[in-house]
């Protein structure tokens, strides 16, 4: 099914036609991971509910690993579902942690630490030297 000027579909039926139809259905086949319909029911549910939001959204932000779908999606059902004094109140503190927890901070604390190593391998150098005098003597 070539495009060409005369012949221009559509885009929702661009990927109607058999080439397309055969090669999605072997990527469902053969690449998506089948999820039954009362699995996905049961976790919907559970999403819902206050331990879930306990456990796993407590924080100011939504993390979840994007390799998890099932972990993803709820975080979307529990975004979109969320009240807007709770978003309000998550924001808040989201943006209080960057801006305490900044580049700048991030830069300090590398050079303080650093300093700590350079400091520290002096002193064991100096310590590792009077223990060879000491034993020379």
């Amino acid at each position: 099914m070539t495009q060409n000027t005369d012949n221009v579909l559509d885009h929702f039926n661009l990927f109607r036609g058999p080439e397309y139809t055969g090669m999605f259905e072997s990527k469902k086949k053969n690449f998506e991971y089948p999820h039954p319909a009362d699995k996905v029911e049961e976790i919907r549910d559970w999403t819902k509910g206050w331990e879930y939001r306990e456990k796993n959204f407590a924080r100011e932000a939504l993390t979840v690993n994007p390799y998890d779908i099932e972990q993803s999606a709820a975080a979307l059902h529990v975004a979109l579902s969320m009240s807007p004094d709770e978003q309000r109140a998550r924001m808040r503190s989201m943006r209080h942690l960057v801006q305490e927890f900044n580049v700048y901070r991030w830069a300090g604390r590398m050079l303080i630490d650093g300093a700590r190593m350079r400091h520290r391998r002096r002193v064991l150098q100096r310590a590792g030297a009077a223990r060879r005098r000491a034993d020379a003597a």
